[in-house]
């Protein structure tokens, strides 16, 4: 294999390493999402929560205890929710961090084989010449010989 076939293969090889690394990507842009929805959706119900207690009249000691217990854990559970979307969103940049940098390789490697594959081509058109050049020139000398 010349040496064209050889940045042509490294290069098909960048392309499968940049591919796998935008599936996973996108699988932590996916995660991302449902993770955002889950922490919109848990502040929704607090604040429609809220909005009941407070549009519900007058509560006795216990019902009012009972209620500010479970806003607490609403709010503990929205918290934790807020912590694992940072961690998703930490994750999320480190795999398009990953995939830049694997793009770039591929881009350059692609770059080279494509230089590499037109020195050959270069090369190959400049031996036809020189072959088209010599036959002609034997050709040229027949002619008059004869």
């Amino acid at each position: 294999m010349n040496a064209a076939g050889r940045m042509r293969s490294i290069a098909s090889l960048a392309a499968l390493e940049e591919r796998s690394a935008a599936r996973v990507m996108a699988e932590w842009r996916r995660m991302l999402a449902r993770e955002r929805r889950k922490l919109e959706e848990l502040s929704a119900y607090r604040d429609e929560y809220a909005m009941r207690v407070r549009s519900g009249g007058v509560l006795s000691g216990r019902s009012l205890h009972e209620q500010r217990a479970f806003v607490a854990r609403l709010n503990q559970a929205i918290a934790e929710q807020a912590r694992r979307v940072a961690e998703v969103e930490r994750e999320y940049r480190v795999a398009v961090s990953a995939w830049e940098r694997r793009r770039s390789r591929t881009l350059g490697l692609e770059k080279v084989a494509e230089g590499h594959e037109a020195r050959a081509r270069a090369a190959e058109a400049r031996r036809e010449q020189a072959e088209s050049d010599a036959l002609a020139l034997r050709l040229a000398r027949e002619h008059s010989a004869a």
